[in-house]
């Protein structure tokens, strides 16, 4: 599973690309690929989170996980303006995902699931297939055109519920 987050943004032609250890040999394999790419890949090995790729490894598949390498000060808020996107380190994140896809898939064989957490100690009886829903509420509609986005409903024993949401 490929996702990416924020490749837009992309500041000193860096660009993280995490879950490299989540397939065995994975790593290795990609490092030419990222040799040739004109970005400087940073690369970690398993990605935490609860981002896109998390229900992928719950169910022990590999995942990559690219997003710029540098944050910033609009990430995540409204001052992150379309007249901001870096478009040249987009494509070439986009042209170097392709190359690894197009690579993978004239691979003969599959990639086989490298447990990230095999071996570690668990934090807190933490486990990858244990997350779950941090805020509590699944969003409504967001066609309304009333600001903000309504709660469709609020989970039971959540976060949301304990600080007094209500759905709608």
């Amino acid at each position: 599973m490929m996702n990416f987050d924020m490749i837009g943004r992309i500041t000193n032609n860096r660009l993280s690309v995490s879950g490299v250890t989540t397939a065995e040999g994975m790593e290795d394999w990609l490092q030419p690929l990222f040799d040739e790419s004109p970005l400087e890949i940073v690369s970690r090995g398993p990605s935490g989170g609860g981002s896109d790729h998390l229900p992928f490894l719950q169910r022990r598949l590999p995942i990559l996980f690219g997003i710029i390498a540098d944050f910033h000060a609009d990430y995540h808020t409204p001052d992150d303006t379309s007249y901001k996107i870096n478009r040249v380190g987009a494509v070439e994140t986009i042209n170097l995902f392709h190359k690894i896809l197009l690579t993978a898939a004239l691979r003969p064989e599959p990639f086989i699931f490298n447990d990230p957490s095999a071996g570690q100690p668990q934090q807190q009886g933490a486990r990858m297939s244990a997350m779950a829903v941090r805020f509590g509420i699944s969003p409504g509609n967001y066609e309304d055109s009333d600001p903000g986005v309504a709660g469709a409903s609020v989970t039971e024993g959540g976060s949301a519920e304990a600080a007094g949401i209500l759905a709608g």
